[in-house]
């Protein structure tokens, strides 16, 4: 009966530190999107915080008016799903033969990984 009661309070108090680490990773995008809704006035008079002052939505109109906006967001989505799953792919082809304990020259392999996992090559 005692580890039950001690579980209970572990997974509230975890459930809590969860959900309050995740409003706070939250709340800056939810800033974002309120001054993106708003008129200029409250923006500029700093009267926005998490919802939007005097709701306007004409910024969205005038972006999704261009149509170079939408292709480019058009390529953003492509360019993200392609290098998704390209990166899936290649983690997928070096991870399964990793697994692997027999695999000759594992230890080589694994050193090249982790190397460039630290140093990174730059862009």
């Amino acid at each position: 009966m005692r580890e039950q009661t001690a579980n209970r309070v572990f997974d509230t108090a975890n459930f809590i530190v969860l959900l309050v680490s995740t409003l706070i990773c939250l709340a800056p995008f939810l800033h974002i999107i309120a001054i993106s809704m708003s008129s200029a006035g409250p923006i500029l008079s700093g009267k926005v915080n998490l919802l939007p002052v005097e709701f306007n939505i004409e910024a969205y109109a005038k972006v999704f008016s261009d149509a170079s906006m939408i292709r480019s967001l058009g390529f953003t989505v492509l360019l993200t799903g392609l290098t998704t799953v390209l990166c899936m792919l290649m983690t997928i082809a070096i991870g399964y033969p990793m697994s692997k304990k027999k695999l000759r020259g594992r230890k080589a392999v694994m050193f090249v990984i982790v190397v460039t996992m630290f140093f990174s090559g730059g862009i």
